[in-house]
C-alpha cells in the first residue's frame, strides 16, 4: 500500500555547518562535531578536569566518613579498575592502530588522568626507538600541592606506592609485556634521590625482546 504524501517536510535533525563557540543563540541540534578545534579542545580540558576532580570530591568524603585509610584503599582500587580501559578508548579515539610503544606514549599524552589533564600536569614524551620510550612529567600539581601543605606521607603514597602501578596499568593496556621503571620520583630520597632539573618524574617503558 503506497503511503499518501501529506506535502509536509520532516526537519533535518542534521545540526548547521561548523561554529566558532557556541555564544550564540541555542540552537536545537549541536553535537561535538559542529563546534571549532579551540572550543573542543577547551572542552576537552574540562572533561579532564572535571573526571579528576570527581576524583578529590569523592575521596573526601569517603575521608571524612570512614577515614583516611579506607579511603586511599579504595581510590586505588578504583584507579586501578578504571586506568586500563580508559587507556584503550583513548588509543582509539586518537586513531592509533599499533600496540606498540608510539601507542603507550600517545596514552600517555592524552589519558584524562594523565597528559589529558593540562589543568593538573605537563607532559613531554620522547620515543628513543621502537622499543624505548621516555614519559616526562614537568608539572604535577596534585603532588606540588600537598608538597606545599606539608603533607608528605600522601606524597609518598602517591609517587611511591599508587604512579607505579598507575603508569604501568597505562602501558600495559596497549602492550601487555611492558616493562617500566621510574627514573625520577618524588620525594627525592632513596632508592630514588636523582633529580632532574624542570621535571617532577620521569618513566621509563621498555617492551622487551621476544625469545
Amino acid at each position: 500500500m503506497v503511503k499518501e504524501d501529506t506535502g509536509v517536510k520532516r526537519k533535518s535533525t542534521k545540526s548547521p555547518k561548523e561554529m566558532k563557540g557556541y555564544g550564540g543563540p541555542v540552537r536545537p541540534v549541536c553535537r561535538l562535531e559542529d563546534l571549532d578545534k579551540d572550543t573542543l579542545a577547551k572542552l576537552a580540558n574540562e572533561y579532564a578536569r572535571a573526571y579528576q576532580q570527581m576524583d578529590g570530591h569523592w575521596y573526601e568524603a569517603v575521608a571524612k566518613r570512614y577515614g583516611e585509610k579506607i579511603a586511599r584503599e579504595i581510590d586505588f582500587e578504583v584507579w586501578m579498575r578504571n586506568i586500563p580501559s580508559t587507556a584503550r578508548r583513548t588509543l582509539e579515539a586518537l586513531g592509533h592502530k599499533e600496540n606498540d610503544m608510539a601507542g603507550i606514549l600517545k596514552v600517555m599524552q592524552f589519558h584524562p588522568a594523565a597528559g589529558g589533564c593540562p589543568f593538573l600536569y605537563d607532559y613531554e614524551v620522547e620515543l628513543k626507538g621502537l622499543k624505548v620510550g621516555i614519559v616526562k612529567v614537568a608539572r604535577c600539581h596534585p603532588m606540588r600541592h600537598y608538597r606545599e601543605k606539608g603533607n608528605m606521607d600522601f606524597v609518598r603514597v602517591m609517587c611511591r606506592k599508587w604512579d607505579p602501578e598507575m603508569f604501568g596499568q597505562s602501558a600495559k593496556a596497549i602492550v601487555p609485556d611492558v616493562q617500566w621503571k621510574p627514573l625520577v620520583l618524588p620525594p627525592y630520597d632513596a632508592p630514588y634521590e636523582r633529580q632532574e632539573p624542570g621535571y617532577d618524574c620521569m618513566w621509563e617503558f621498555t617492551i622487551p625482546d621476544k625469545p
